[in-house]
């Protein structure tokens, strides 16, 4: 572990980061007294630079995502979404008192105009917003008892495709009309940048088998992958962004086990095996890395760890001490935004989140 020498009970600096010519974003440093133990915002862990870019956040986000143009974050969490300027590190607006349970599934659109969220309500009315950053206003694109997490952007801003009525469909986002595609369970799909949409075919047996779906708007056609089983049953598949490889994570636990396989060969692999928790997967937009989540039940803390398909090594992202809520990529996967917290045992409730933090990992110094 690489820490920053430095004494000085308080500094406040403004860092700016710069990506070509780009400002990226700007953030407030404060070095603290190492004798204190306590981490310092802009720090180093192994050979990966960590910057703060927004303190205190709250409620704590469960899902934060990146703009493709990497201008705004969108941070979830309770019934509220928080729009944050990645440059100022301040908020722009917030969307507050979503209806529904929960929220979930926030997706910027490819233009980072707008993006898409899903709120789901007890006993149906699931709703899809469509959220304007330049209007600052959401509207309802279409909701229903069956709408399902499983919606994505068109390449080209226009459609979003999604699950309701065991079947998948494609909206246009300006006119509000639907196109069925394909009947079934249906599971979550990928819309990739090359235009075809990827996902998942299940018939629900014990285990469960799988198929995997390619339709091609443009021939309007489908193609069918053999069935699979997916060792260990299937927790959160996952298509990369090229829709060429799916990750899922096992249902079974102790061991926990992080799997890929090849959609054209089928092939599968062992990515990570952990007698702890794996929660969260996120690709990376090249599709050539998988950053999760593995939780640390001794010490009830979460790690956040990467994956790099290419040379099959695993790098641990964060140090101890802090507990990894939510993760990011941004565009061009080389920086990890991710939400990080404090556990204090001294609050009169117990065990709280306190020093809840947004900060971005620089993989690639």
């Amino acid at each position: 572990m690489c820490w920053r020498k430095s004494v000085l009970t308080l500094v406040l600096l403004v860092i700016v980061i710069v990506s070509k010519d780009n400002v990226i974003y700007s953030v407030e440093r404060s070095f603290k007294s190492e004798e204190t133990g306590e981490f310092t915002d802009d720090y180093e862990y192994d050979g990966i630079r960590i910057v703060t870019a927004k303190k205190g956040i709250r409620p704590i986000p469960d899902e934060i995502t990146w703009s493709h143009d990497e201008k705004f974050l969108a941070a979830s969490g309770g019934n509220d979404i928080n729009i944050i300027n990645m440059e100022s590190g301040k908020p722009v607006d917030v969307i507050k008192d979503i209806p529904g349970i929960t929220i979930g599934n926030v997706q910027w659109s490819p233009n980072g105009e707008e993006f898409h969220y899903e709120s789901f309500a007890q006993g149906g009315n699931n709703t899809i917003f469509i959220y304007n950053l330049s209007q600052q206003r959401s509207r309802v694109l279409t909701s229903g008892s069956t709408v399902s997490e499983s919606s994505c952007w068109s390449p080209d801003n226009k459609r979003i495709v999604y699950k309701a009525d065991n079947m998948l469909k494609i909206i246009d986002i300006a006119k509000g009309t639907d196109m069925p595609v394909d009947p079934g369970k249906v599971g979550y799909g990928v819309w990739t940048a090359k235009g075809d949409i990827c996902y998942l075919e299940s018939d629900c047996s014990e285990p469960e088998n799988y198929s995997v779906k390619v339709y091609s708007p443009g021939k309007d056609s489908i193609k069918q992958t053999p069935k699979f089983t997916p060792d260990g049953g299937a927790r959160m598949p996952l298509f990369s962004p090229n829709g060429a490889k799916l990750a899922w994570v096992s249902k079974r636990y102790k061991p926990t086990t992080l799997w890929v396989m090849d959609v054209g060969s089928l092939r599968k692999e062992i990515v990570y095996r952990s007698i702890n928790y794996i929660g969260r997967v996120h690709w990376s937009p090249d599709s050539k890395q998988i950053a999760f989540i593995v939780t640390q039940e001794e010490v009830t803390f979460q790690i956040l760890l990467v994956a790099s398909l290419e040379d099959g090594t695993v790098r641990r992202i964060t140090p101890e001490g802090r507990s990894i809520y939510a993760a990011a990529w941004s565009s061009d996967s080389k920086k990890i935004a991710f939400i990080s917290y404090r556990i204090s045992e001294e609050e009169p409730s117990g065990l709280v989140p306190v020093d809840v933090d947004l900060s971005i990992a620089i993989l690639n110094n």
